[in-house]
């Protein structure tokens, strides 16, 4: 693998939403694949979080499949309703994503100092976690 880094949660994320957004498109795995120039057992690998998948490829995924990027990376709370797979850790690194993401919209300095001072306060009142 020329890539050092190794699949983790995200990427099984980006492979669960992948799968997804696939079947939505009425697309086999071979017919992904086919568009993309790969093979179908890419395809596969990179649906089960067992491949990263690159950026460009990602890109070209998006105009196949007609879904924003951001699609690709967090799961709303909803899809998981249930699921006993997920670990407290899991889900805890998952909110944090997601809140990550959400906080990269706001583009006033003042706001996020604010924000971060409330936080700050909810930490330390011992917060339950």
């Amino acid at each position: 693998m020329s890539d050092a880094r190794i699949p983790n949660y995200a990427d099984r994320i980006v492979g669960e939403r992948l799968a997804a957004a696939r079947r939505e498109n009425g697309l086999s795995q071979a017919d992904l694949a086919v568009r993309l120039g790969i093979s179908s057992l890419e395809v596969s690998e990179y649906e089960s979080g067992e491949k990263r998948i690159s950026a460009d490829l990602l890109l070209e995924v998006v105009c196949i499949l007609s879904k924003p990027v951001d699609f690709f990376f967090h799961k709303p709370l909803d899809e998981h309703a249930g699921d006993a797979t997920e670990s407290d850790q899991q889900v805890r690194h998952r909110l944090l994503n997601m809140i990550i993401v959400e906080l990269d919209s706001i583009h006033s300095t003042e706001l996020l100092r604010e924000l971060l001072e409330h936080v700050r306060g909810i930490a330390s009142a011992g917060s339950v976690r």
